[in-house]
């Protein structure tokens, strides 16, 4: 790494996919869905199944998603919305996130400390609701809760679409002869979960808590990285 940097940029990925591949005896899709990505990653017990080396590579493959349920734009996940028979144009600005989204459908907490969104004001249920309206042109006294609580529903489904589509473009509709079973790991989970549900394919599901501790988990590819190392000693 010192003498190539470059060969080990943003492979925080295959740090985990190699230390799952020492776990699992039978076919894997390592499934991981954060704040901002998601990674769909093929294994073999010992061996990785994968020829990329960079995300470009993992884009274009589809085993590299660019949605997550904090920072992804409503805007980038929506072009419109159509709500019992009325079809809004979704503002193309950074009004939202999925954030937003998650927490008005309750899959994530709302938080009155957490400030990191797209107007900088908290992530309290009022104000997740005040910025999905805003992508529709709209504030919130303008808008019921039952269709800021279907446009979350709305960016939701984008999401699983996104993500459904990524895994049939790597793997096909049912992968079932080349992958026995998924793993799921970060906080997305929910999401992961939706996006299998699209799919004719109904694999067994793990998680990657099965073999790690949760705080080992919370830290899953640095502590990748310490594991290998000592492999290597």
């Amino acid at each position: 790494a010192m003498a190539d940097e470059w060969s080990v940029a943003a492979s925080n990925w295959r740090a985990l996919a190699e230390l799952i591949a020492m776990q699992v005896d039978r076919s894997t899709l390592l499934f991981d869905i954060g704040s901002t990505t998601t990674d769909l990653i093929g294994i073999h017990p010992a061996h990785v199944d994968t020829a990329s080396r960079t995300d470009t590579d993992r884009l274009l493959w589809g085993e590299l998603v660019y949605t997550g349920i904090e920072r992804s734009n409503v805007a980038g996940l929506l072009q419109k919305f159509n709500d019992e028979g009325v079809e809004y144009p979704i503002v193309n600005e950074q009004f939202a996130t999925a954030s937003d989204a998650h927490i008005v459908l309750g899959h994530l907490e709302a938080d009155a400390n957490n400030m990191v969104t797209a107007d900088g004001r908290s992530r309290s249920l009022e104000n997740c609701q005040q910025r999905l309206a805003r992508t529709m042109g709209l504030d919130l006294e303008f808008v019921s809760p039952q269709t800021l609580t279907r446009l979350a529903h709305a960016v939701h489904e984008a999401q699983s679409s996104l993500i459904a589509q990524a895994i049939v473009k790597r793997y096909g509709q049912c992968p079932a002869s080349s992958i026995s079973q998924i793993m799921l790991t970060g906080h997305g989970q929910f999401l992961a979960r939706a996006a299998i549900n699209r799919l004719s394919w109904q694999p067994t599901v793990i998680t990657l808590s099965d073999f790690l501790t949760p705080a080992a988990e919370r830290s899953a590819c640095a502590y990748a990285v310490a594991k290998l190392a000592e492999a290597m000693r």
